[in-house]
């Protein structure tokens, strides 16, 4: 499933991809067992929360608008691990949606309940960060708040666009070590591009979330009204 969420846009444009019925129907069981997936004829709105409404202080963020997104990452704040630099294979260029060549910072890390250091990670995080900003890199070691919102902050940089896709996975063994998970259980990679005003990429960003740790909820609205009406 893809997303694609402007600047001041209150309603993502959403585009969904099956590539079969099969495929639909594994990624369908696989929301279920993360909780809840629903459609709603309300405001479009991006959701993540917590998927354990029964655990106290269980989070909740709701973005309207690609601002919000930015702003709003703060009840479960990156940590970052470790910081490095790679040049962009074939592979790798094909991910993030670049020319073979390009030069990006990676932050490695993870999400975890702001106040809450004795839970386990709610998601493992790799972001990958264009070179061209290399003046970024000081601020990449100790966020206080998403990569995009600290460069638009220190470099006047600004994100206008950002394309969300959802992909149901199965833990291997490191990412399941790391996430306190059983090896192969259902999961969700979750990639994202941040694209500036020219088309240029900002970061590439790519998360893992296991089940019972995160909803991701869509709500859909018309954008035309009723015939007659």
């Amino acid at each position: 499933m893809e997303s694609i969420l402007s600047v001041g846009s209150s309603r993502p444009n959403l585009s969904s991809r099956a590539c079969s019925a099969r495929a639909g129907s594994l990624f369908a069981r696989l929301l279920r067992s993360f909780g809840r997936a629903g459609l709603s004829p309300a405001a479009g709105v991006w959701e993540v929360s917590s998927c354990a409404p029964h655990r106290r202080g269980g989070f909740r963020e709701i973005y309207e608008s690609l601002d919000e997104f930015l702003a709003g990452i703060v009840q479960a704040p990156l940590t970052t691990l470790e910081v490095t630099d790679i040049v962009a294979g074939a592979e790798l260029a094909s991910q993030l949606r670049c020319d073979e060549g390009r030069k990006f910072i990676v932050v490695s890390g993870e999400r975890r309940r702001l106040g809450h250091s004795e839970e386990p990670p709610i998601a493992l995080v790799w972001a990958y960060v264009n070179a061209t900003y290399e003046l970024l890199r000081p601020k990449l070691t100790n966020l206080t708040e998403s990569i995009a919102g600290t460069a638009e902050k220190f470099l006047q940089v600004r994100a206008q666009r950002i394309e969300q896709e959802l992909r149901p996975i199965a833990l291997d063994t490191d990412a399941a070590t790391s996430l306190v998970a059983p090896v192969s259980s259902p999961a969700m990679l979750v990639r994202r591009w941040y694209y500036l005003d020219n088309e240029d990429l900002l970061l590439a960003s790519r998360s893992v979330y296991p089940q019972e740790r995160m909803v991701f909820r869509t709500e859909l609205t018309r954008s035309q009204p009723p015939p007659g009406a």
